[in-house]
């Protein structure tokens, strides 16, 4: 008994070391949305995360004692995305597809718009 009354204790602590951040980032499309919630799946410390391309904004819950806020921002930069007030790797996002690129999406329709009025 004293040991299953252990683990339900660290298990409500595990709990309480959650934080949640909400990131406003350059993502275009569900290309970029897949790109960033597959890597977070194997971050150590992260516990959920949602990428909302339409307001593009990224949603992180994960646990402080485990990893940085800032270290979440710079995976995300890294990937080739902006991740609030630190930009993108220059280096990725030079190798992003056209789409995930800053207005890419916009430029990919305009460029559909235009094919089909020919």
């Amino acid at each position: 008994m004293i040991l299953c009354c252990g683990l339900s204790e660290l298990s409500a602590q595990a709990k309480k070391d959650v934080a949640t951040m909400r990131i406003a980032t350059s993502v275009e499309c569900q290309m970029c949305q897949k790109r960033i919630e597959d890597y977070f799946k194997r971050e150590p410390g992260v516990e959920y995360v949602n990428v909302n391309y339409h307001n593009k904004i990224v949603t992180v819950r994960y646990m402080p004692s485990q990893i940085a806020p800032s270290y979440i921002l710079t995976d995300i930069a890294n990937l080739g995305y902006d991740a609030d007030t630190v930009k993108a790797n220059p280096e990725f996002y030079a190798k992003l597809p056209d789409c995930c690129k800053k207005g890419g999406m916009a430029k990919l329709k305009e460029e559909q718009k235009q094919k089909l009025k020919h």
